[in-house]
């Protein structure tokens, strides 16, 4: 144990000031992603192939995010044990575990981009997708296989370093990233075309790759954010630094603590994922490129309606994990209800705006008509359902905090595939598109109050495993 606290319990003069120190960077860091998102999207869907590429992205979106979510569920259960410890004031166990995720990029990076390399062959065919988008989205996928890798040290080192309080570097090291990718998709999307500035005309060499170009500056942004985030952990003067007396061995106890923690997260992603594979599935029987955009870029659009409770559940993971480390249980559902009213107001406000500029946030991708029309309706239906969301967001973060990660596979299970995808199953021939966000409003809602209920019973604080004493054989000496 280390004399010099560690923790971020008390950064704040009161626990709202404590909670906004942690959140506002994270909000920051969101808003930012999320405004690059909307200019990347828009890049690739203004390009001279823009329906055609926007609807490949959308094919294989929900297969990257899934891959995306296994290696969150590998931050998660690595990250959640280093705030543990942070509150626990053992620094050197925090030095155990982040040794630990540099062990795993490697193995487990490169196993992943295995996966997406096969399954970028056959996710296109099995979405139904027309002979025009089929080999695009899969060299999309394809690309960014190989930067798997580096997306998993983004996961691991943003997860690892928001858990010991630091919000601020994953923020400057993903902005970085976006802004590398905006850069490279302009360079790399379009072909070579002359642009008017002040009266003047100059030429602007391109590549004109489309859809390719945009997976490509997508896998050099995952790089560059990578490297910076792991050189941060490395080589930053922190207690936290593994240094000589650490061991870079894989650690069997730390690992079976790991999966005991990601694989619920894991397996609830898998849950939502292949839900959303099954409705993308079942848009893409509409036989309607139009559909399939409007779906991908309303999707796209709600992330602004996120922003602040992701903000709020990234603050609130930390404080509730550091709360229960520091065995403060009444501290960690203190900063789980402050999170919550704060999430929930927030989300009430974007949410008010999702549904009056829905039209506007669609024109912004894309200069189809349809395509705004139908996106713009999607996004007036889910606004209601935006604050019970924001409840679902920042308690899945404050449930990680104190190590009960099944109550949200459970209910993922329950939410999706009970609700969501029973009603779209009826609904989508019925009213198309439409019928697929009207069975996600119900799942919302749902989802949020089930949440609500968990919490407020207190039943969360029970998964909290207090910490063992850190093992010193490894997994080599044991076998």
């Amino acid at each position: 144990m280390t004399s010099e606290p560690i923790h971020s319990l008390s950064i704040g003069k009161t626990p709202l000031g404590t909670v906004m120190k942690l959140a506002l960077p994270a909000i920051i860091e969101q808003l930012v992603l999320t405004l690059m998102t909307y200019v990347d999207t828009a890049m690739v869907g203004r390009d001279v192939q823009g329906l055609v590429s926007t609807a490949a992205i959308g094919v294989c979106s929900s297969t990257i995010w899934f891959i995306n979510g296994a290696l969150s569920a590998v931050a998660i259960g690595l990250a959640v044990q280093v705030a543990h410890r942070c509150g626990a004031n053992d620094a050197a166990g925090a030095r155990d575990v982040i040794a630990q995720a540099v062990l795993c990029i490697p193995v487990v990076g490169c196993f992943f981009a295995l996966v997406m390399l096969g399954l970028s062959f056959g996710v296109p065919v099995w979405m139904n997708a027309t002979e025009d988008i089929i080999v695009p989205a899969g060299w999309y996928m394809r690309i960014l296989g190989f930067a798997m890798p580096f997306g998993l040290s983004v996961s691991l080192f943003s997860a690892v370093l928001r858990n010991t309080g630091d919000m601020k570097t994953p923020m400057i090291c993903n902005i970085l990233a976006n802004l590398v990718n905006v850069v490279l998709n302009y360079c790399l999307i379009y072909p070579t075309h002359t642009v008017t500035l002040f009266g003047s005309e100059y030429t602007v060499v391109g590549a004109g790759l489309g859809v390719i170009g945009a997976a490509i500056a997508t896998a050099l942004s995952q790089m560059t954010a990578g490297v910076a985030l792991f050189s941060r952990v490395m080589f930053r003067r922190s207690p936290l630094r593994p240094g000589k007396d650490t061991k870079f061995r894989f650690r069997r106890d730390i690992l079976l603590a790991a999966a005991r923690l990601g694989l619920p997260v894991f397996l609830q992603r898998a849950c939502i994922s292949g839900g959303q594979i099954a409705i993308t599935g079942m848009i893409s029987s509409l036989h309607s490129n139009v559909a399939l955009s409007a779906n991908s870029l309303a999707i796209t659009a709600e992330g602004i309606s996120y922003l602040p409770a992701d903000g709020f559940a990234e603050a609130a993971g930390a404080l509730v994990g550091q709360s229960m480390g520091a065995n403060r249980p009444d501290l960690a559902k203190k900063f789980g209800k402050l999170t919550l009213i704060l999430g929930v107001c927030s989300m009430f406000v974007t949410g008010t705006l999702l549904f009056v500029f829905s039209d506007r946030l669609i024109s912004l991708f894309i200069e189809d008509a349809d395509v705004i029309t139908l996106g713009g309706r999607m996004l007036r239906i889910v606004a209601a359902s935006e604050p019970f969301f924001a409840a679902s967001i920042v308690l899945t973060g404050v449930f990680r905090g104190a190590d009960d990660t099944r109550f949200g596979m459970i209910l993922g299970i329950v939410c999706m595939w009970g609700i969501r995808i029973v009603a779209a199953y009826f609904l989508v021939p019925r009213f198309g598109l439409a019928g697929a966000w009207y069975g996600m409003v119900m799942d919302l809602v749902a989802r949020g109050i089930l949440c609500a209920i968990h919490f407020f019973r207190g039943r969360f604080l029970r998964a909290y495993r207090p910490l063992p004493p850190m093992e010193e054989k490894t997994v080599s000496e044991e076998s």
